[in-house]
């Protein structure tokens, strides 16, 4: 499951088709990549993935939005999603739509909550502050939870999924910082991706 590391430079564009909110909201996650990577990175790395059209969490039509794909090393464990949400006034200015699957369960649980809760704390609000850290570890809680009970239930490979709305508060700091000292964060942008594939992780970790 190696995968050559492919460096993305240049984040997606709008779709052709989108509204002037669909391109702020393209605009705004320029640098979720970079973001993802320098923030939420060490054995994690994230490549965006060339489509404007979301269907993971879907049920009927693509959303639009941001594509990426996730790695832990070298293998492939899941995908990302963020899209605008309808009614941010109610539903909070984005969706975080996180799914992890094999061989994530080869993976230490403490680095799995770890990936969900800053995932989680990503998409919350700033004014959170006082309890956002607990109601990040309460939704990876929550995630992980879900998915073994999945697989008690089902006996089927481990996949865990989270969904989370809020105002990118976090995301958007980050935003303003790099802004105020003219850091371009896709220059310092350079994802670690040691080639560890899927059946080396399972060796390190005792599986079959």
């Amino acid at each position: 499951m190696e995968k050559p590391v492919r460096r993305t430079f240049e984040p997606m564009s709008a779709p052709e088709n989108a509204d002037d909110n669909l391109r702020k909201f393209f605009e705004l996650t320029e640098a979720f990549q970079p973001y993802l990577n320098q923030v939420i990175g060490g054995e994690w790395s994230y490549d965006e993935n060339t489509s404007g059209y979301v269907s993971l969490g879907t049920y009927d039509a693509p959303d639009y939005g941001r594509n990426f794909s996730v790695f832990y090393n070298a293998a492939s464990v899941g995908e990302l999603a963020i899209v605008p949400n309808m009614f941010p006034e109610h539903d909070g200015w984005a969706e975080l739509r996180l799914r992890l699957q094999y061989p994530v369960e080869l993976l230490p649980a403490n680095t799995v909550f770890h990936l969900l809760q800053m995932m989680a704390s990503t998409a919350l609000d700033l004014d959170e502050k006082s309890n956002g850290g607990e109601l990040a570890r309460n939704i990876a809680t929550q995630a992980m939870t879900m998915g073994l009970w999945d697989v008690k239930q089902n006996d089927n490979s481990t996949v865990v999924e989270m969904n989370v709305s809020g105002s990118f508060g976090f995301y958007h700091s980050h935003i303003d910082h790099w802004s105020k000292n003219g850091i371009d964060p896709w220059k310092r942008f350079e994802p670690k991706r040691d080639n560890e594939s899927s059946q080396e992780i399972s060796k390190k970790n005792g599986a079959e």
